[in-house]
């Protein structure tokens, strides 16, 4: 899945039925997971809606700034294009000049 030539990756050419039959999913109940029917192997304690234990430091520590990508760094992906090469076709880039920046937490309205 991980291949960096898409047409050699897991699933390009057999879709679903290419994935379930990796050795991985081998006794796998698709049905049961479909339905819901399987307990999940681990299921992390959570103490509150705002815990985050569970997650590594590195993540956690990060400041909101490192997650949010400023206009001008958008700017610099697109003259940066070419490094990608080679990962397979671009679906949506994201990066539609046009595009309103937003505040942390806010979402695009459709329209």
């Amino acid at each position: 899945m991980l291949s960096k030539d898409r047409k050699t990756r897991l699933g390009q050419n057999g879709g679903i039925d290419e994935i379930l039959a990796h050795p991985f999913f081998k006794g796998l109940d698709t049905q049961a997971l479909l339905e819901k029917q399987i307990k999940a192997p681990f299921i992390p304690e959570i103490k509150d809606v705002k815990d985050i234990g569970n997650f590594d430091l590195e993540v956690t520590m990060q400041g909101l700034a490192e997650s949010i990508v400023p206009r001008a760094d958008k700017e610099l992906v697109k003259k940066k294009a070419d490094a990608f090469q080679g990962f397979g076709e671009l679906v949506g880039d994201g990066l539609d000049a046009s595009a309103k920046d937003e505040s942390p937490g806010e979402e695009k309205k459709k329209e």
